[in-house]
């Protein structure tokens, strides 16, 4: 690549793969480069521009972030800006703003968004942090206009402000049910990030439940692409109705199936938890999960018992008589825990 030759939209096209995340090294010293290039109001204009957009999150490469960050500390005179006298503040931030312009030109808005400079960065980076109880239940609409249906026991966290130019990205813990707005004017992805893998779609309605070590991915409309963590360089695409569920224990893809019935799924963000020709152990562990209750069977023969069922998410109350009377058995709380008899 011949830095030399590359103009303003190109510039715009590699600021724009810094802050997805796809930057290369190669590309990152281009930037470097092309700003040291440009007349001081030009840089300025970057700088800005950085600026405003460092309140999202890079998604780099570890290798990358360390080259970006020598990059920036070699670009930078910092003993000559510690010289200056802390008596003339207001000609100090403008000297600053000048050297680093001169010297490293976007280094500085980098710093930002690497969050290498926390005292610098920590208002940009402020999150919106969602979460529910046990036995509770939440509608969100996401900047975008997307919606989330936060389940039980779940927390969604995403930045405060989002712009037209970072694709959007969600973190979430527990389980919740996205509909996605699309976005084809500017083709922004949108991104579910899991301790254990990313969904990333453009635009779609799809449910993801992360909890514990496993994590399922139902997909009910749209296509969407899986990334694993622990091998980044490989994809799994899903079509509708296709449900896969990744093991943390075994680091693996357990199961990757077309489904019939989506409310098996879906059905809890209307209230219910529907079951069928399902694992008691399954099933427990999900009431488990919504109540913040425990389970403890006498026989391991009984939660291998299958069962087909639908219990009600609001009441506790009722859950507890209508599996006694799926399961035939009876249930008796004891030391704080509900005893299969």
């Amino acid at each position: 690549m011949k830095y030399q030759t590359m103009i303003g939209p190109d510039l715009e096209k590699l600021i724009k793969k810094l802050f997805k995340g796809d930057c290369t090294e190669e590309e990152l010293e281009a930037i470097f480069k092309i700003v040291n290039t440009l007349p001081q109001d030009k840089a300025s204009d970057v700088m800005d521009a950085l600026w405003k957009n460092a309140r999202q999150y890079p998604r780099l490469k570890k290798e990358l972030s360390e080259k970006m960050y020598s990059g920036i500390l070699s670009r930078i005179d910092v003993p000559a800006v510690q010289k200056i006298t802390v008596k003339k503040k207001v000609r100090t931030l403008d000297v600053r703003r000048r050297r680093i312009l001169r010297f490293a030109g976007i280094a500085a808005a980098l710093l930002l968004v690497l969050g290498l400079s926390t005292w610098l960065w920590f208002d940009q980076s402020r999150e919106t942090i969602i979460s529910t109880a046990f036995a509770e239940q939440q509608e969100v609409t996401l900047p975008d206009g997307s919606l989330v249906i936060l389940n039980a026991n779940s927390s969604l966290r995403y930045p405060k402000n989002w712009d037209e130019i970072a694709d959007r990205e969600v973190w979430l813990e527990g389980e919740a049910f996205f509909k996605v707005s699309k976005k084809p004017q500017t083709q922004q992805k949108f991104r579910v990030l899991t301790d254990d893998l990313e969904v990333q779609v453009l635009g779609t309605v799809f449910n993801v439940n992360s909890r514990q070590t496993q994590t399922s991915v139902f997909l009910e409309e749209g296509k969407i692409a899986l990334t694993l963590k622990h091998s980044p360089d490989e994809t799994t695409m899903m079509e509708p109705g296709e449900l896969l569920t990744y093991s943390a224990d075994k680091g693996a893809i357990v199961a990757h199936s077309k489904q019939t019935t989506a409310a098996l799924h879906t059905s809890w963000k209307d209230g219910v938890l529907t079951f069928e020709n399902t694992p008691l152990s399954e099933i427990l562990q999900k009431v488990e999960e919504i109540y913040g209750i425990h389970f403890r069977a006498k026989s391991t023969a009984d939660l291998d018992r299958k069962i087909t069922t639908g219990l009600p998410m609001e009441e506790l109350d009722m859950v507890i008589p209508m599996l006694e009377q799926a399961l035939d058995l009876k249930m008796q709380k004891m030391d704080g825990q509900f005893v299969i008899q």
